[in-house]
Order: C-alpha cells, then structure tokens, then sequence
C-alpha cells in the first residue's frame, strides 16, 4: 500500500503540509521531540548515532542531523526517502 506511486504522492504532501498532524507533526511539535530526543535520551546514553524507523520525508532527521547526529532513515516510502535525501544535498548534512 505506501509503495503506491499515488498514496506515495498524497502521503509525502501530507507529511510536509506544516498545518497537518495528519502525517508529521506541525513543526514546532517535531522541533519539541527534538529537542527532547537531544536532552533527555541522546545525553543520557550518549548516544551519537540514530535510526529512523518510519521516518517519512526525515523531518526529524533533518534537524537531528544538523545538530551533528548520524542519522539513518528507514521507510517504506522510497519517494519519502527520495525527498530526504535531496533535502540533505541542499541543506549540506548527511542521512543514510
């Protein structure tokens, strides 16, 4: 079902709609995990590598990857993957 050329399509739109929980959070949600993630998970177990399971367009990626992370993103959806990855070319980080 999400390897659909048309759902893959129509889920990406959603996941990157910045007025929708319908897929990702809004961004000032997934800016909160983060920094979360960062504060109480990753510096607990000093932690420096993070996988992605599901991680759809890598919203979350992004921002963890940025802040100096290795990020690997895993998802169903190669045209979600397909769309972190270009968006890891411009910004100058790295997900695998």
């Amino acid at each position: 079902m999400w390897t659909d050329d048309y759902i893959s399509r129509q889920l990406l739109a959603t996941h990157l709609d910045p007025m929708s929980d319908a897929a990702s959070r809004r961004p000032e949600v997934i800016d909160a995990t983060v920094h979360w993630i960062v504060n109480y998970l990753c510096r607990q177990d000093h932690a420096k590598e993070i996988l992605d399971l599901g991680c759809g367009p890598g919203l979350y990626a992004q921002r963890l990857a940025k802040l100096g992370y290795s990020v690997t993103d895993i998802d169903f959806s190669k045209l979600s993957i397909e769309y972190a990855k270009q968006q890891a070319t411009m910004g100058n980080f790295e997900i695998s």
